[in-house]
């Protein structure tokens, strides 16, 4: 930890950040259509940059809190429930989003051809070589 700050303020602040930046990311993806600023390169700047904010809001957050609970007394026992916690949030959350990205249409792309709307697009080739087949274009 670079900066080990015991505040829960701070915590909080980072944790809101990564939220924040979450939802604008997350905003952007439900709108993959047609998203905000598409034609230009800030539009693609903030999308990376909301994403890493998201990392680093959250890492730090887990990581602060993690600090905070090793300077307790029985600080063994808050720690392994702290990782516990951490892996129960993960698997609930990879729970909940397989079912909806497997079974759902709600992540399915609005093309069934690569190439539509693409005035680069090239068709793609299949060659096959020795016996491999390999997609050129």
């Amino acid at each position: 930890m670079l900066w080990p700050f015991e505040s829960l303020i701070i915590v909080g602040i980072a944790a809101g950040g990564g939220i924040l930046a979450g939802i604008y990311g997350l905003w952007t993806a439900a709108n993959s259509l047609e998203p905000p600023l598409e034609d230009q390169t800030i539009g693609s700047v903030l999308v990376v940059f909301a994403w890493i904010c998201v990392v680093a809001f959250f890492s730090y957050t887990k990581a602060t809190i993690g600090w905070i609970l090793r300077q307790e007394p029985n600080k063994r026992t808050l720690l392994i429930w702290f990782g516990a916690v951490t892996q129960i949030g993960s698997l609930t959350g990879a729970l909940i989003m397989f079912p909806i990205v497997t079974f759902t249409s709600a992540f399915v792309a609005p093309y069934h051809d690569p190439c539509e709307g693409k005035l680069n697009c090239t068709e793609m080739v299949t060659m096959v070589v020795d016996g491999i087949e390999y997609l050129t274009t």
